[in-house]
């Protein structure tokens, strides 16, 4: 009974002083005019409807083999009326189906029907804090899914399909139609717990996750069964939390780094939940190591202050050493300043983050970091093949680049990195393209063996465009492409859900 009346208040206080907000600050409150804004803001314009949909045709091959449905989501709605969000992070989710059959491409788009979208759209403007915006005129809440966007990842699981936000509950929505069915509670105890949009789920389906409550210094772990059964859902008691998006996941431990954005006791009452928080480079990012079995703490390890937005994949050796790698920047910049920056039509350019790898011998009680690919290329958004998850692997897909750049779009090559034999595969999109995410699919037939999905915006068209890659030889180019009609603003993760 002490865990569950626990479980129930952290719930009703996961978002800390955003929840409560209530303000006159308004960040940008309006957005920039049409002619002042460069060729790459169409990639951050709002939706002007709740569905779309269409037909279009493929382009070169797809594999008869490869039977499934590509999910993406995003932030979409960015404009409530005359007021615009400050941030990326904060706009209503938007998640998109891709599926292809007969050389023919179908797509669907819809909002999710989240408790925040209703309230507003009932109010007819912006009136409850995000992320990074606390609109005029907020009106009080009760808990974090009041907020809940459901704006950055998609789960496929179990033959469900969730919209994932990170501070309140998943959202289930219709696999085909993407109707929203409404927050998903595993149990009574735990509905409404933070439950992050980074989960990693086990070749066999078992899924684990995790959220944070800043102000309650709480870091919450979950484990779903591969029938989609909550077997845990336990609190860790653990300080100061940071900012985690992301962790990692073998076969016998949890990792999680707490980077120094650290909690503003005397913050202004009007904050956002990010103007929260503050960085402090003087400060060390804490590791911390769970025991899977037990979940609980068996090791805490410092690191240098960095920031960490996606993990690649981790693994134990034979000697108990964890391995993992990330795509790692020396401050959270691009979080703070540059996607604040390009909600107004301008481009802040962050430290570079680059591919790094660690190692935690537990015995020696020792942690170590050494970049992998030099410190001029780019990467960001890691992928592995499903079949390797939480397990060794020996390559990693991720975007990439080698230039600095004055607008958002200098990751437009797919990379994939071959950890044994130390090479580089890369396409390059080209400067007319923003590339999103792409998404590794596992050949069913062959190890070793697969393809890469993923969208990008192409700004010449004014389109978004689908090409799926074999995952090995990306230098090829795409063997499959299909054009969109229209534009979808871009939006962060997706994931591939094979047909059953």
């Amino acid at each position: 009974m002490q865990r569950r009346r626990f479980l129930h208040s952290l719930a009703s206080g996961v978002a800390g002083g955003a929840v409560v907000a209530q303000s006159a600050h308004a960040g940008s409150n309006a957005a920039p005019s049409t002619a002042a804004r460069p060729r790459w803001a169409l990639g951050y314009r709002s939706i002007d409807q709740d569905f779309y949909q269409a037909e279009v045709p493929v382009t070169g091959s797809w594999p008869e083999l490869l039977n499934g449905v590509f999910y993406r989501n995003g932030p979409a709605q960015h404009d409530v009326g005359s007021f615009r969000y400050d941030h990326w992070f904060d706009g209503d989710g938007l998640v998109q189906r891709f599926a292809v059959r007969n050389q023919t491409l179908t797509h669907r788009a819809r909002a999710v029907a989240t408790a925040k979208r209703s309230t507003e759209q009932a109010l007819g403007r912006a009136a409850l804090p995000a992320f990074g915006t606390v609109p005029p005129g907020g009106i009080g809440v009760t808990d974090a899914d009041d907020l809940n966007p459901a704006n950055i990842s998609v789960l496929p699981h179990h033959d469900r399909l969730y919209a994932l936000w990170e501070a309140g509950s998943a959202y289930e929505l219709d696999p085909g139609t993407l109707a929203t069915r409404g927050p998903k509670h595993f149990s009574e105890d735990t509905a409404g717990l933070p439950f992050s949009a980074h989960p990693r789920i086990e070749p066999d389906g078992n899924l684990w996750n995790f959220g944070y409550a800043s102000g309650a210094g709480v870091i919450v772990l979950w484990h779903v069964d591969a029938a989609g059964q909550l077997k845990r859902c336990v609190p860790l008691k653990v300080g100061a939390t940071g900012m985690p998006h992301d962790f990692i996941v073998t076969r016998r431990h949890i990792v999680l780094l707490l980077a120094p954005m650290e909690r503003i006791e005397d913050a202004p009452a009007d904050s956002s939940f990010l103007d929260l928080h503050r960085w402090n480079p003087d400060a060390s990012t804490r590791v911390l190591v769970v025991d899977k079995d037990s979940l609980t703490l068996r090791g805490e390890y410092e690191l240098p202050a960095q920031w960490v937005f996606h993990f690649g994949n981790g693994y134990e050796d034979e000697s108990g050493t964890i391995h993992f790698d990330a795509a790692r920047s020396a401050t959270p910049e691009i979080m703070t300043h540059s996607f604040r920056s390009v909600m107004r039509g301008l481009w802040h350019e962050p430290p570079l983050p680059l591919w790094t790898e660690y190692r935690i011998d537990p015995k020696r009680r020792q942690i170590s970091e050494q970049s992998a690919l030099g410190n001029t290329l780019a990467v960001e958004f890691p992928r592995v093949d499903p079949r390797v998850s939480c397990r060794r692997h020996d390559s990693v897909w991720f975007l990439a680049g080698t230039e600095r750049s004055s607008a958002p779009g200098s990751l437009n090559q797919l990379t994939r990195y071959d950890r044994r034999r130390d090479q580089l595969d890369s396409f390059a999109y080209g400067s007319d393209y923003l590339v999103e995410e792409h998404t590794v699919i596992s050949h069913p037939d062959r190890s070793n063996a697969g393809w890469l999905i993923g969208t990008a915006l192409n700004l010449a068209s004014g389109t978004t465009e689908l090409s799926l890659f074999d995952a090995y030889a990306l230098a090829k180019g795409p063997i499959a492409h299909a054009r969109l009609p229209y534009a979808m603003p871009l939006g962060f993760h997706g994931a591939w859900a094979a047909a059953s």
